[in-house]
């Protein structure tokens, strides 16, 4: 090309003005510069693009081509409500909206600009805040999200469905314009999320998005995965289904070539991997400091991080157990002072390891498979659990792409043992000790199912009393918010009993089923659920190792003093009208 550069901050904009609407014959409404040569990045004889936004326009949308002085002109137009419609629910795929996402410079009408700039941003938080609830639905709850993320994460999403705009994009994050560029994206999104907040989907907290409670169980309910995933793709299909891709001219054509001149390789690396690893931005609290989804600590990093200075340490590890995870006890000594540290690993269930669970539940309990579902589960319940007063171990770290967590050892007697106890007292008459730590799971139990959680794996070695009388709550890997309550009452009953054999006495039977239900019912919990867990469809999956009339004792038991509460309850309100 042989013209004559000049920079479009000289061109007059009446004249523009009027080159535009002589072009499409229509009366501008708003308009904006837009593309390389406003992001920063292209050289002096890059066109000049404009949007163009008609207050009507019978084609709906074109792309011209015009000289000015010297300059190439791209001029975009676009019907307003057919713009609307893109910003408000991507009817054109996003194409045009796009335009809104990165910088621009408002030209005609800039409120009305920064008005669509902010819509636009906001359908976008809100899409974003709900594929994270979808990917992690239990860890979504104590996330600190970095504004930031909202910006990285749109972006990547767009380089995934139309990788050719990845160049354009690295070129706006580039060294010298990354700054400037990066400021004016931020400044639309945290007015969307101010939005937000005050509409009750977010919380801002020291420079942090928390997802509102509401908007998780709101998301959970109406949406899936699937339908994300369609819509997405629907998306991505749109403008080569309705001819857009062809008519729009982008300012992305020659961004490879300028990229390639521009960035040397190994700055370009680091750009696209930040554009691929936008979840660092999604971090999890821990008493270390938050830490990112993307953190790739394993044992060593951790033990580097916790302890200063390590030369002088020593440092040991020992198999804790487990048939379907890895447990590990990490022994740290340095200057005679001992940390003992229990590091989880979450591998996935797959194959013969996760059948026969399957097979033994199936059609009562579902549980989580993925090792990265686990650890969330683990970490989410297990803060959720603290904040509310109880009892389980302090975790220390989290590693999401290792599938590790670390969190201190806690010292205590499991409750298997107290079980065992009874079954081998063999005392018929009196209440000992053995029973009233029972009927301490129990109120525990029932507290923990007072605010919403099942525990999902509620068998008694799961749980520890404590010197202090406290009972402590152990593997929360299978924890939900409003899961299979009745399952914790089953598992932890019928799961005891096989601990009783011919040998031994049925009274234990009573005495743990009725110690446990008894200090389930007196901290609150519903007689229903107790009745619940007599029902065959959770006696059928313990008859495979605990002898029917032990369950039998248990499951009537449970019918009987739950049916007392319930009948107890109707009478203490009295009669109606």
């Amino acid at each position: 090309m042989n013209s004559k550069p000049c920079n479009y901050d000289s061109i007059e904009d009446a004249r523009i003005k009027r080159l535009c609407q002589n072009t499409v014959d229509s009366e501008v409404f708003a308009a904006c510069f837009y593309g390389p040569k406003t992001y920063g990045y292209a050289n002096e004889y890059a066109d000049v693009n404009i949007l163009f936004i008609a207050s009507q326009y019978s084609r709906n949308i074109n792309n011209f081509k015009k000289q000015m002085d010297h300059t190439n002109l791209s001029i975009l137009v676009i019907d307003k409500k057919v713009f609307e419609s893109d910003v408000n629910d991507g009817q054109l795929g996003e194409s045009i909206s796009e335009i809104m996402i990165l910088p621009y410079r408002p030209w005609i009408n800039p409120r009305y600009l920064e008005k669509m700039e902010v819509r636009t941003k906001k359908r976008l938080v809100l899409e974003l805040l709900r594929n994270v609830i979808l990917q992690y639905p239990e860890l979504s709850t104590e996330l600190l999200i970095k504004p930031e993320f909202f910006m990285y994460e749109a972006i990547r999403r767009r380089t995934k469905l139309f990788p050719p705009k990845t160049y354009g994009f690295l070129n706006v994050f580039n060294a010298k314009t990354r700054k400037q560029n990066t400021a004016f994206i931020m400044k639309g999104y945290l007015k969307a999320l101010r939005e937000l907040e005050k509409e009750n989907s977010v919380v801002l907290s020291n420079g942090y998005i928390k997802i509102d409670k509401d908007f998780i169980q709101a998301t959970k309910r109406q949406r899936n995965k699937l339908s994300t995933i369609q819509t997405s793709m629907y998306k991505a299909l749109l403008p080569y289904i309705r001819g857009i891709r062809s008519r729009v001219s982008t300012a992305f054509l020659q961004d490879q070539r300028i990229l390639a001149k521009t960035i040397h390789s190994k700055v370009k690396r680091n750009l696209f991997n930040d554009l691929d690893e936008a979840e660092r931005h999604l971090l999890m609290p821990t008493p270390l400091g938050p830490v990112s989804l993307s953190d790739k600590t394993d044992i060593q990093d951790f033990v580097r991080k916790t302890v200063p200075g390590g030369e002088n340490l020593n440092m040991s590890i020992e198999q804790m157990g487990g048939v379907l995870n890895s447990v590990f006890l990490l022994h740290l000594q340095k200057n005679h002072e001992t940390q003992k540290i229990v590091v989880k690993k979450f591998e996935d269930w797959l194959g013969f390891k996760w059948l026969p669970l399957a097979l033994w539940t199936f059609g009562t309990q579902s549980f989580a498979v993925l090792g990265q579902s686990r650890l969330e589960r683990e970490y989410a319940i297990n803060q959720f659990l603290k904040k509310n007063g109880f009892t389980v171990p302090r975790i220390r770290y989290v590693s999401l792409k290792k599938r590790l967590i670390f969190e201190d050892f806690v010292a205590g007697e499991k409750i298997s043992e107290v079980v065992k106890r009874i079954i081998a007292s063999s005392r018929k008459n009196g209440y000992t000790r053995n029973n009233q730590i029972i009927q301490a799971v129990g109120k525990e139990i029932a507290k923990v199912h007072s605010i919403g959680v099942s525990i999902g794996d509620c068998k008694p070695e799961n749980l520890l009393y404590l010197k202090d009388g406290k009972v402590c709550f152990l593997d929360l890997e299978q924890g939900t918010r409003d899961g299979n309550q009745p399952w914790d009452i089953a598992e932890f009953l019928y799961y005891s009993g096989h601990y009783i054999l011919p040998i031994h006495s049925d009274q234990s039977a009573r005495t743990i089923a009725s110690s446990f239900i008894e200090g389930y019912l007196n901290s609150g919990g519903k007689g229903e659920i107790i009745i619940n867990a007599a029902s065959p469809k959770y006696t059928k999956v313990f008859s495979v190792f605990t002898l029917p009339h032990i369950i039998l004792i248990m499951a009537t038991l449970c019918k009987k003093l739950g049916q007392k509460r319930i009948n107890e309850e109707v009478h203490s309100v009295g009669p109606s009208g």
